[in-house]
């Protein structure tokens, strides 16, 4: 019945339409013949079949619960030409092929493609869309593919659609095929046209078919798309053929055909005449029509059932005997019934010797198939998921196709042709553009690198950013520009507005702070002082041995312009104007350094810039005029351009320390800044406590230091400096000498004999006894974790200040409040050379300070900006006439002071609370005295009167 169904043509019967799909091909329609593998392939074969008999279990990882031992259904499944199609796709890697097939046994659980039904999947069939239909000449099924008859928005249900009836089409296939011919047609319908499917939607399309349908597309048959050709072609030169090709076989101009004679592929009689050339008629019902496939997928898939059982369900059964090709099973089991005088076992001994050992593309040699090892997956619906998915675009491309033709009398071939020329010139003249561009540019020019990581780069991009010529270009980059207190700010004045109750509100200060234009990435053109430079901006990503991220993307900056060599200096003009541009204030700016974080530390950039503030004038700090004058003139001896000879002609290190000591607040980190804007030079400042600096660290970080500057270490009493001596414990985490232990055992001693029932001896009992089990925790862990913990040794700091390399030429600066309590080793001449003594205010500091606050010729010239209303705002106007005032107001100020008890920041922070009323601050000064006194003898620290 099946053969003579084929052999009458699908054309319409009886002067009705064909509504059902056919059966079978016709008779001269043969698949194409198979060549057998090579003994190689067939041991790998042998090895996974082993392997497939063996799967037990199907794992699905999205899904635990669909977790369980293979069922008889996906043992029918891994046929003989199943397991060569994922032998091919991996290249006949036996173990990637075993690993794909069972990802594909879980993707169908987790997927539930044997789980959809006719019902569910019939809304998505209704406009006939694709349909099923007819054999090719080499016995393949036939899918029609309609885009343009789509019918439902994008939801999960189309790719379900589109995978159902792929299963259909495998169902159909004859004995022997295992591939199909794809038919689609772009022509526009007038019917629902909700053709966009989106990215996500196609890439998971894709990603469902290059992993688990390998190898079933055999010939993609296009009409009504020579503009698809147009645009094909595009992309096979332009790149896009590179990323589909995975999802194709390797023969794709082979499988592709654009506009062609169907019935060369298709035999007239099972191709369908609508727009196709055919003379089927076919008229699509989609009640009568989704019957009929469904009981037909049902009576086939039955019998292979059957036909498998009866052979003994075994895995690696071949195909060709499932589908009925052949009464003798890949086992060598024979159907009952069927002697070996059978014509048909005799006509099936020929046909496996070629037919269920091979796959398609037909091969022309081993070492032919060999060189296209690669198994690519079936891509149904590629053109309507690339094409077709930029709905809006197509369809108005079609539009302007066909009216070329019909209202205009043009030919769209001739038409497309000229466009396709224009578009090959455009391109070659590009190539000539880039090749003449790189010989210029190798013989006729000079350049100059600026990588990212070097202080050059930042101030060759704040310069541009200044240039009229750089702000009025094409393609800019715009970036947030954070500025700190210190640097003006013009747009203060259109930014302010002030509260009902008179006061400041910042709400549009930031949508009104302009952005920093830069050149973009790429190349920028620009002309500077008659020279036309080319400057080209380029990320690239530099793997670096760094734990937090091993791969960073660093910039680099080419700056070209024509000549043949240096001479003329025109790059090196502008990058001195640039950094001129960057350190214009410099004079009026101290610059502060701090160690880059642990992640962002790499080769020549150890420091990184935190701030840059207004140069502390030395008027301002409060310490002895001759104290004062005397470090002065000591470091300006030092930094002498003739200082390092003479270190050197005397065998002495070109160092030089200074300890600032006193208590709290006396001024000792504002002197260090005030000595940096003396000389012009940078701070670098390290914090010893800081766990991202260990000792490798700090002897780094001190290697990096420039010829010039100052490094301070603040507090160097409470960053828990440990000597690393034989005899040293730990006890809690910090290692002690051997007098210290032998103090503390006779402390101990001591204490139990006068007071051994105490409360207090208990609480050090138990005390003791909780440092000793967090000490054992600390020396349980690791050694990384230990370093951290304990800190910076003595020993290590000691060499990164005056080792054997350490570096020279900077001036050291360290801080402390008690300096009774550091090292001897750490303060002897050499490494401390003078001792700078910081002490609580006298009653003349006192005065200075108070004369400083509220010096009239200073408040007038800030008072020259004024922000804010003229009514509320006073800051100008003190409640003094004049200089002779203040001096007098001044010293009573000073007698209020106790000499030695109160410190220059505690009065500077009384002086700020009345900034505007020296008459009131000398009012209060006797009350705050007094109760500053009292806080300090009660060791409080909360403030009665402020």
């Amino acid at each position: 019945m099946a053969k003579d169904e084929g052999a009458q043509s699908g054309s319409a019967r009886s002067g009705s339409a064909r509504k059902t799909p056919l059966e079978s091909p016709l008779p001269d329609c043969k698949p194409a013949t198979k060549t057998d593998l090579t003994a190689e392939e067939e041991k790998k074969y042998s090895t996974l079949l082993s392997r497939a008999k063996e799967f037990a279990e199907v794992r699905c990882d999205k899904d635990k619960a669909k977790t369980g031992p293979v069922t008889a259904d996906e043992r029918r499944w891994l046929t003989r030409e199943c397991l060569l199609r994922y032998l091919r796709a991996t290249r006949w890697n036996v173990d990637e092929a075993g690993r794909r097939l069972l990802s594909t046994l879980a993707w169908r659980r987790e997927y539930g493609i044997d789980d959809f039904t006719a019902e569910y999947i019939s809304p998505e069939q209704e406009t006939g869309k694709q349909m099923i239909a007819g054999f090719d000449r080499l016995a393949r099924p036939c899918l029609y593919l309609n885009p343009g008859r789509q019918n439902t928005d994008a939801s999960p249900r189309q790719l379900h659609h589109l995978f159902y009836n792929m299963e259909r089409v495998i169902d159909l296939m004859p004995p022997g095929v295992e591939t199909l011919s794809l038919l689609i047609n772009f022509k526009a319908s007038k019917q629902k046209q909700n053709t966009s499917v989106s990215v996500m939607t196609s890439r998971e399309m894709l990603n469902i078919l290059q992993n688990h349908y390998p190898e079933r597309l055999g010939k993609a048959l296009i009409i009504n798309g020579l503009f698809y050709l147009f645009i094909f072609l595009s992309w096979v030169v332009g790149g896009f053929f590179k990323i589909i090709t995975p999802f194709i076989d390797p023969v794709t101009r082979e499988k592709l055909k654009f506009n062609e004679d169907m019935r060369l592929y298709v035999p007239a009689e099972q191709l369908w005449n609508s727009d196709w050339g055919g003379e089927m008629d076919f008229e699509y019902e989609h009640a009568t029509y989704w019957s009929a496939l469904h009981d037909m997928c049902r009576r086939r898939r039955d019998e292979r059932v059957k036909r498998w059982e009866a052979a003994g369900s075994c895995v690696g059964e071949s195909e060709l005997y499932l589908a009925g090709g052949t009464d003798v099973s890949a086992e060598g089991f024979r159907l009952p019934g069927l002697g070996p005088s059978s014509p048909r076992s005799s006509s099936t001994a020929t046909a496996m010797a070629g037919v269920w050992t091979s796959m398609w593309p037909p091969r022309e040699s081993s070492q032919h198939q060999a060189a296209n090892m690669s198994s690519p997956p079936f891509p149904p619906g590629l053109m309507d998921s690339f094409l077709v998915s930029t709905s809006p675009l197509v369809q108005l491309a079609i539009f302007i196709y066909r009216q070329l033709g019909s209202n205009l009398g043009l030919d769209p071939s001739v038409v497309l042709t000229f466009l396709g020329l224009v578009w090959a010139l455009v391109r070659f003249g590009a190539h000539v553009y880039d090749l003449f561009r790189l010989v210029f540019d190798r013989y006729f020019t000079c350049a100059m690198y600026v990588s990212e990581r070097d202080h050059i780069y930042m101030q060759l991009m704040k310069w541009l950013s200044n240039q009229q010529t750089i702000s009025s270009n094409r393609f800019l980059m715009a970036q947030t520009v954070w500025k700190s207190a210190w640097e003006d700010e013009d747009e203060h004045d259109n930014s302010l507005t002030w509260t009902s109750d008179s006061f400041l509100n910042f709400s549009n200060h930031a949508a009104k702070s302009k952005p920093r234009y830069v050149p973009a990435l790429g190349s920028t053109g620009f002309w500077h002082a008659g020279t036309y430079f080319y400057l080209r901006r380029k990320k690239e990503s530099l793997f670096e041995n760094n734990a937090f991220s091993p791969v960073k993307s660093v910039e680099e900056i080419k700056i070209s312009c024509s000549g043949r060599s240096m001479v003329a200096e025109p790059i090196k003009r502008l990058l001195a104007e640039a950094k001129a541009f960057y350190y214009q204030d410099t004079y009026r700016k101290t610059t502060i350094y701090r160690p880059r974080p642990k992640g962002q530390r790499h080769e020549g950039s150890m420091w990184q810039q935190v701030a840059r503030r207004p140069v502390r004038p030395m008027s301002t700090v409060v310490l002895d005029a001759a104290e004062k004058q005397a470090v002065m003139a000591d470091i300006n001896e030092y930094l002498h351009p003739a200082t390092p000879r003479w270190y050197a002609s005397r065998g002495i290190p070109l160092r030089r320390g200074y300890l600032f000591h006193g208590p709290p607040g006396t001024g000792k980190t504002s002197f260090s800044f005030a000595l940096a804007g003396v000389f012009g030079i940078d701070i670098y400042v390290i914090s010893l406590q800081d766990v991202n600096v260990s000792e490798e660290d700090l002897a780094t970080l001190f290697t990096r230091l420039p010829r010039r500057c100052i490094v301070l270490l603040e507090d160097i009493d409470t960053a828990g400096l440990r000597r690393d001596t034989m005899a040293d414990v730990v006890t809690n985490g910090v290692r002690k000498g051997k007098k210290q232990k032998t103090k503390e055992r006779d402390k101990k001693k001591d204490g139990s004999e006068t007071d051994s029932s105490s409360t207090g001896s208990e609480s050090e009992d138990r005390k003791r006894r909780r440092r000793k089990r967090d000490a054992k925790k600390d020396s349980s862990s690791n050694s990384s974790s230990s370093s951290t913990a304990e800190g910076i040794s003595l020993s290590g700091l000691l060499n990164a200040i005056d080792g054997v390399a350490s570096h020279e030429g900077r001036v050291l600066i360290m801080t402390t409040n008690t300096p009774e309590s550091l090292d001897p080793a750490l303060v002897r001449p050499g490494r401390v050379d003078v001792q700078v003594s910081f002490t609580n205010a006298s009653g003349e500091q006192a005065a200075e300070l108070f004369r400083r606050m509220y010096e009239l010729s200073s408040r007038r010239m800030n008072d020259k900006k004024d922000y804010g209303n003229d009514d509320d705002n006073d800051d100008g106007e003190l409640d003094v006439s004049g200089e002779k005032e203040l001096e007098a107001v001044a010293a009573e100020f000073g007698k209020k002071m106790p000499a030695g008890q109160i410190s220059p920041a505690e009065i500077q922070g009384f002086l700020l609370k009345r900034k505007k009323s020296p008459r009131k601050a000398l009012e209060d000064a006797k009350g705050w005295v007094e109760a500053s006194v009292r806080q300090k003898a009660s060791h409080s620290t909360v403030a009665t009167v402020q």
